[in-house]
């Protein structure tokens, strides 16, 4: 693997750098950056991932609870 046309075993990344992994394969790494101008934090749920059987499960229980 050649990382800016050098052979490295091992590189951290930089916005731009070339990334060659054979003859016909190569990448451009790209740092993106969060838009600074947003007043609002990072939304804390936006990587979350909810299964439907958890949802129904969460329901159920609720139902449990309310025959009690």
């Amino acid at each position: 693997m050649l990382i800016n046309g050098r052979k490295v075993p091992a590189h951290d990344l930089k916005n731009e750098d070339e990334i060659v992994f054979g003859p016909q394969a190569r990448a451009i790494f790209y740092q993106l950056r969060r838009d600074s101008t947003n007043p609002m934090p990072p939304d804390e749920f936006d990587i979350t991932l909810i299964s439907p059987n958890m949802v129904d499960e969460l329901e159920d229980e609720e139902d449990d609870e309310d025959t009690v």
